[in-house]
């Protein structure tokens, strides 16, 4: 009876110490291995891009919503990043007495379909074949239970941000002394490398593009993903399609408004611009990032994953 009576305390007092963290991971730039917070360096030898440092500012703001302690990797499937990254959120909670139980795993990514997204379901356990065959991907080495969430997918929170940033365009155009007849709103994404995952982004894109046409009609509008990752020919396809509609709409006598459908700026918002290098359109580039709704969204989330685990 002694004997069951300890381990009972026993158990209590571990389960006390049990703990919940966050792993935040988005695409990065450059090689894409940065850390987060005192332990910035850890995964690379470089400062972070300005892409990067958008992304770690923001979220560093939010520490007091955001409901669980958490650290931020970068990378589409750097694994070791990943794992550098649990082990200082496993790091930071022993410093407090608590044991890291259950990693919840928030990918700040736009859309839920593509390749990327595959390889970090194998990397966080989610499934057991590797999607494309590239070395040093290899699961988590984290044991305990894992949560993989939804990238941002399509969101009404997300359309309203959009909406924000598209009104600003309109307005840009209007002080350019332009009417809304002549304005045509293009609205851009990364987009993934497979045909049929495009299917799905096109698919969130055109939901987006009706709700801004449904505040702000204005006479065209255009959906795109350049699939900046896939091959050169479908790279530069998307890219011959993006000029012709951006050069098409002045031909008409009309402005395209360019709004980018990004986590941040400071990262790929540049090659958009290099794309339409001698082009006239409008373009402010503000992204997703640091709208509070996008910061809303992502704790709201949060909160429903850890009521359901509680």
């Amino acid at each position: 009876m002694k004997k069951m009576m300890m381990l009972l305390s026993l158990f209590l007092c571990l389960s006390t110490y049990a703990e919940t963290g966050i792993l935040f991971i988005a695409h990065g730039t450059m090689n894409h291995t940065v850390g987060h917070g005192e332990s910035l360096a850890a995964c690379t030898s470089h400062h972070p891009s300005p892409w990067e440092n958008f992304v770690l500012t923001t979220l560093n703001g939010m520490k007091g919503e955001i409901p669980k302690k958490f650290e931020v990797a970068f990378g589409m499937w750097e694994s070791h990043c990943y794992d550098q990254a649990i082990d200082r959120l496993t790091a930071r909670l022993v410093r407090e007495g608590k044991k890291l139980d259950h990693l919840v795993v928030f990918p700040l990514f736009i859309s839920s379909h593509s390749e990327v997204i595959e390889m970090q379901k194998y990397i966080f356990k989610k499934r057991p074949d590797i999607v494309l065959p590239i070395p040093h991907v290899h699961p988590t080495k984290f044991k305990g239970p894992i949560t993989y969430m939804n990238a941002l997918d399509y969101d009404p929170h997300v359309s309203m941000i959009l909406a924000k940033r598209f009104h600003h365009l309109i307005h840009l155009a209007k002080d350019g002394g332009l009417t809304t007849k002549q304005m045509e709103i293009v609205l851009i994404m990364h987009g993934p490398v497979g045909d049929q995952a495009n299917l799905e982004w096109m698919k969130m894109g055109e939901r987006y593009n009706k709700d801004l046409i449904y505040l702000f009609p204005v006479s065209k509008s255009h959906v795109i993903s350049l699939r900046d990752d896939a091959p050169t020919e479908v790279r530069d396809l998307m890219t011959a399609k993006l000029r012709t509609i951006v050069r098409e709409a002045r031909r008409e006598g009309r402005i395209a408004l360019l709004l980018p459908l990004l986590i941040a700026k400071g990262g790929i918002d540049q090659g958009i611009l290099q794309r339409l290098n001698g082009l006239e359109y409008i373009w402010s580039g503000d992204a997703l990032f640091p709208d509070t709704k996008l910061q809303d969204v992502i704790v709201g989330r949060l909160n429903s994953v850890l009521s359901k685990k509680e």
